[in-house]
């Protein structure tokens, strides 16, 4: 694979935070993104028919263009030419248009990441080949989640070519070493980078907002206690299992993997496959169909059975033929494969993304202290009464230490969403940092304060957080502060200070609690008697 130039301060530490940011900085791709779930939507719905996947076409352009592309291809050898994508449709077949689009969806990420073409080439072949194995696994065990299969299967490892595009070394050794199986590969990432790809992927699935399934999905795809307890159905969770043993570069199976594959087939392995070598040849069959698409017929000359005998045989013997076949396999997938990005649509959202918070999709910090600022300036010169809440999880840290990191970040992003159906559009809601968020809401009278503040709470306190197998219910703790209307130019870092005062006099009386005072001057007063919602 490649080399790209390496950034400066090399260090783990460094590494993990560049990382982050180079998500955070991500464009999202909206339309490639969730033209893809869409399509997913589509194959669930069995009243969609042609005219349904004619609108979800059209509204990317450039898919619309690869599908009338194809259509028109000596592979369907069509007499009159196909101008309009319903024909598409109707010739290439449901199945196929969403297969089709997804890995159109999938091969533009890859683009995105500003790496070597060549490894493009690689890091896509080596999705398909892992969508195509999760969709034939799942369709084995629970048709209804095939093609939700296909799609994590797709975006297991979305995270290396990220990863490489911040630093190839050490990624680019560790893939390229024929002894590093999926444990030792992890391991020697964290080390590297302070982090693996697994939870970078988790990063990536977040900022692409996809749906929880397909976030868990990538995030714990080489975990199968996670993908047990998180992902459901089951039948999702043991198609990644069974994708996530196919290597991470074509060329490259470690023999430690294929007994693992092994191993996971005779125990996991749907029954309408006798062994291991009959589910390899479905995939291979499938596989070739979705190449021969991609390529007007050509059928790749790799074989996914002879891969795994020859990573059983001596590395040395079979190296050299591996890498010779796959180069050719990739020259020619890359032919279509690739779908050129609109780099300029990226640098337009970099600013309204920057506003939002990557976890949660509210304010982040800074927004939310920019737009209080100009609220409180329009309510002092219209002399508008407003009610600040400062909000703080109760107990965050054992719900993180108990169940993980990524079920706290679940149970974040779930609160955020329950907060913003309860305020308005014109009301302010954003992450301060950690499990603290504050809320402003304009015009509210002393005495609506405590109905506007009780239901919020009572409504995270009544609905347990579930995720998958796991359901845990949280409370809030609030302080809340009521501004009189006055023309006055209230200070924001004063009135937070004040509000977290009241928030922790409410936490300090026991969990799910709500302290509400009077903004006076440079004080608090009672607006409110009582700490119990």
């Amino acid at each position: 694979m490649s080399q790209t130039p390496q950034p400066e301060a090399p260090g783990s530490g460094s590494l993990e935070q560049q990382l982050r940011q180079r998500v955070e900085r991500l464009t999202y791709l909206p339309a490639s993104v969730s033209v893809a779930v869409r399509f997913i939507e589509l194959g669930k719905n069995p009243d969609a028919g042609p005219a349904e996947y004619e609108k979800t076409i059209s509204s990317d352009a450039a898919l619309g263009t690869k599908i009338l592309a194809l259509a028109n291809s000596s592979w369907y050898g069509v007499r009159n030419e196909v101008k309009r994508v319903l024909q598409a449709v109707n010739l290439l077949g449901l199945a196929n248009i969403r297969a089709l689009a997804i890995s159109y969806c999938m091969a533009g990420l890859h683009n995105h990441m500003k790496i070597p073409k060549e490894d493009i080439k690689r890091y896509w072949q080596a999705s398909l080949c892992k969508g195509v194995a999760a969709k034939i696994f799942a369709n084995a065990i629970d048709p209804d989640v095939a093609d939700e299969a296909f799609l994590a299967g797709l975006f297991q490892d979305i995270a290396l070519p990220l990863i490489q595009s911040v630093a190839d070394e050490p990624l680019l050794s560790i893939l390229q070493d024929p002894e590093c199986d999926v444990a030792a590969q992890l391991a020697r990432e964290r080390e590297a980078y302070g982090v693996d790809h697994s939870e970078v992927g988790r990063w990536l699935a977040t900022k692409l907002e996809l749906p929880d399934a397909y976030v868990d999905a990538v995030g714990f795809h080489h975990d199968a206690e996670c993908l047990g307890k998180f992902v459901q159905p089951d039948a999702l969770g043991h198609a990644m299992e069974a994708a996530s043993v196919f290597p991470h570069v074509p060329d490259r199976w470690c023999p430690a993997d294929v007994k693992r594959f092994d191993a996971l087939f005779s125990e996991k392995g749907p029954e309408e496959f006798e062994d291991k070598d009959a589910f390899l040849q479905t995939v291979q069959k499938e596989f070739e169909t979705l190449f021969g698409f991609f390529e007007g017929g050509a059928t790749p000359s790799l074989q996914l059975a002879d891969l795994i005998n020859d990573a059983c045989e001596e590395i040395a013997d079979s190296t050299t033929r591996m890498v010779g076949q796959l180069s050719e396999m990739m020259s020619e997938a890359a032919k279509t494969g690739v779908i050129l990005q609109d780099l300029a649509s990226e640098h337009e959202r970099l600013a309204d993304e920057s506003r939002l918070d990557a976890l949660t999709g509210v304010q982040s910090r800074d927004s939310f202290f920019a737009d209080a600022v100009k609220v409180l300036g329009t309510a002092g010169r219209r002399s508008i009464p407003l009610l600040l809440l400062y909000c703080d999880v109760d107990d965050f840290k054992v719900t993180n230490d108990t169940y993980g990191h990524h079920f706290g970040d679940f149970v974040l992003r779930e609160l955020c969403s329950r907060l913003r159906s309860r305020v308005r559009k014109t009301d302010l809601l954003g992450r301060l940092g950690g499990d603290e968020f504050a809320i402003l809401l304009q015009d509210i009278q002393a005495d609506r304060a405590r109905a506007l503040v009780e239901p919020v709470v009572r409504s995270i306190r009544e609905e347990p957080f579930a995720k998958g197998k796991v359901a845990v219910t949280k409370t809030i703790s609030v302080g809340a502060l009521w501004v009189p209307g006055s023309h006055a130019t209230h200070d924001i870092d004063a009135l937070l200070a004040a509000a977290d005062t009241l928030m922790y006099q409410a936490k300090r009386s026991g969990p799910g609690q709500i302290r509400i005072k009077s903004w006076k001057g440079q004080g608090v007063a009672d607006a409110a008697k009582g700490t119990t919602p």
